[in-house]
């Protein structure tokens, strides 16, 4: 599931719980670079099967309330790529509880949600010999969202670097409502990828894709981090070497972790519920002989 749900980018009501945002930034009028946040958020990859039900679970409520999807007797939303080895859930808490998640979905034979609508824009990639991911299930709590922002471009720089200098990938895509483009374009240098259109699955809601490539956040993660340093602000504090290096050894340590088993898997569906259409027995034979087999040649 591609599409990204809509979070502000301005600030709204604040909960007693919620950290508290000043706008300080003349790019959208929030305080992305406020250090106080990183006190009261923790951002990391899902581990355990609480923070994955949570986050399956704020990413299936988000959805309904919005119109996006039917609620679903588990209350949960998840898709057999979700258990595939290479897909990893980001999570950001407070206290101990999932108040936005994100997940990136690395392809493989089961292909990307995003084919649905930008199967030859993905093909092309594909030809090229790119291995692709694609930014999906991105939700956050509404008690959060005059911190959404903030916490977005967290979640989006773990994300990123996960897929830099972990998974090695080349290309990032995602599908957003076309009035958020310039916030992924502007602050991670996603450019667009296919047209606008409509999204079927999600009610029709309308989408446009977006791509970052990789190998210009390599480079621009080797200018930040060398002697001239850059200039731009938003670059260091995605890249620079300080945040860099508390990002990398946050995912590594989480990494080292348990993750999402076959048992857990099981758990998320149970016999009497269906996976779109796949029984789970069938879905994790098949989701053994995918991973097998590996990412489409």
């Amino acid at each position: 599931m591609p599409f990204a749900p809509d979070i502000p980018l301005v600030e709204g009501v604040r909960s007693e719980a919620e950290p508290r945002v000043r706008p300080r930034s003349r790019r959208t009028g929030f305080a992305w670079a406020d250090d106080r946040i990183h006190e009261h958020v923790d951002i990391a990859l899902a581990r355990g099967v609480q923070a994955f039900d949570a986050a399956f679970r704020l990413v299936h409520d988000e959805y309904v309330s919005r119109g996006y999807m039917q609620p679903r007797p588990s209350g949960r939303r998840l898709s057999l790529r979700h258990a595939l080895p290479t897909t990893r859930v980001f999570v950001a808490q407070v206290g101990g509880e999932v108040v936005g998640t994100m997940t990136l979905i690395q392809d493989s034979l089961l292909g990307l949600p995003m084919d649905d609508l930008y199967r030859a824009e993905l093909a092309r990639l594909r030809e090229d010999g790119r291995l692709v991911a694609e930014v999906s299930a991105l939700a956050m709590h509404p008690s959060y969202r005059s911190a959404g922002p903030a916490i977005l471009l967290r979640l989006i720089r773990m994300l990123a670097l996960y897929a830099v200098e972990i998974a090695r990938l080349d290309d990032l895509c995602i599908a957003v409502l076309p009035r958020h483009a310039a916030f992924y374009r502007e602050f991670f240098d996603f450019e667009p990828f296919g047209g606008r259109t409509t999204y079927a699955r999600i009610n029709w809601t309308p989408a446009v894709g977006l791509r970052l490539d990789l190998h210009l956040v390599r480079a621009i993660i080797d200018r930040v981090q060398g002697a001239d340093g850059g200039r731009d602000a938003v670059h260091h504090f995605l890249y620079g070497a300080g945040n860099y290096q508390q990002v990398m050894d946050r995912l590594l340590r989480d990494l080292c972790e348990p993750a999402l088993t076959r048992e857990w898997f099981s758990y998320f569906f149970p016999d009497e519920e269906g996976l779109e259409g796949v029984e789970p027995s069938q879905g994790l034979d098949r989701l053994l002989a995918f991973s097998r087999a590996g990412p489409p040649g």
